[in-house]
């Protein structure tokens, strides 16, 4: 299983728990955003999770800095 599938089940369970509108609000919101990321976000964040469970500190640097990247170049720098 890949790890935003997971994060997609664990959110899901979450929802379910949740005690008020706010906290769904919240919940829905991050399934949102997992699910609108495309092919090279979900990659580069697959890639970087493999790099935290290895504890490799450059890959980790190297994909957090693509990852801001790709967000910078997707919101024109806002």
């Amino acid at each position: 299983m890949n790890t935003r599938s997971f994060d997609l089940e664990e959110l899901y369970k979450t929802r379910k728990k949740a005690k008020n509108a706010c906290e769904r609000d919240l919940v829905d919101r991050s399934l949102n955003k997992i699910m609108r990321e495309n092919g090279a976000v979900r990659e580069r964040r697959e890639k970087l999770i493999m790099a935290v469970r290895h504890d490799d500190h450059r890959a980790i640097q190297r994909f957090q800095h693509e990852l801001i990247m790709m967000r910078v170049k997707e919101t024109n720098g806002i």
